[in-house]
């Protein structure tokens, strides 16, 4: 039976605690920044680049050791310290609160597990061995990006819009599913790679075109 189950988290305005001033730490917060996280990072030092994101107001910092109950008020929690009792501590105080937590390096501490992750606009594709192997989930992600290219993240939002459209302007449900099934083509990845000027009015078109003959 698989022990992990896989989800996608919406962080925008959600609390979020970093514990740990270091150069990991700085990627666990870069990256649930890039997110819209409300970042809080707990540590008596920190890099330079982190030290001039909380001077700036980008994170907030408390400049302190990690105290049992710190983590209490918040939504997700990276233990991310040089110091492995810390990391357990924290780790100990999520559990018991029920919050989310990813404790770098140490799988069993875990309650949650960052995967590698490949972003083409709002196409995500997650990566994770849990746990075993983080360079081989990175490995996975770097190959399946030599596939899935940035056309993919144009035309995803492409179908957004198209998909918006559908469901609010046309009320046959065959219709409908005819379109949403139809629009996916990979002919229209390949003609945004080749430089094609592909627009969703395009696509569209040509769908509706193909049901009207469908008629025929």
């Amino acid at each position: 039976m698989a022990r992990y189950y896989s989800v996608i988290l919406d962080l925008e305005h959600c609390p979020c605690l970093v514990v740990g001033g270091g150069s990991i730490a700085q990627r666990k917060i870069e990256g649930m920044m890039q997110c819209g996280a409300d970042v809080t990072m707990i540590g008596p030092s920190c890099t330079p680049r982190l030290e001039a994101m909380a001077a700036e107001g980008s994170i907030y910092w408390l400049s302190c050791c990690y105290r049992t109950g710190m983590a209490r008020d918040f939504a997700f929690v990276c233990a991310a310290s040089d110091d492995a009792e810390v990391n357990e501590q924290v780790a100990i105080d999520c559990r018991r609160d029920n919050i989310p937590v990813n404790v770098v390096d140490n799988t069993e501490l875990s309650s949650a597990i960052i995967p590698a992750v490949l972003r083409r606009a709002d196409v995500i594709v997650s990566v994770s061995t849990s746990g075993c192997s983080p360079a081989l989930a990175a490995a996975i992600r770097d190959k399946i990006a030599d596939v899935i290219g940035p056309a993919y993240g144009i035309y995803n939002d492409m179908l957004g819009e198209i998909r918006k459209h559908i469901l609010a302007e046309i009320d046959d449900p065959e219709k409908r599913r005819y379109i949403l099934r139809n629009i996916v083509n990979q002919r229209y990845v390949d003609m945004i790679k080749a430089g094609y000027d592909v627009t969703p009015e395009l696509i569209l078109d040509e769908i509706l075109s193909n049901w009207k003959e469908r008629d025929v």
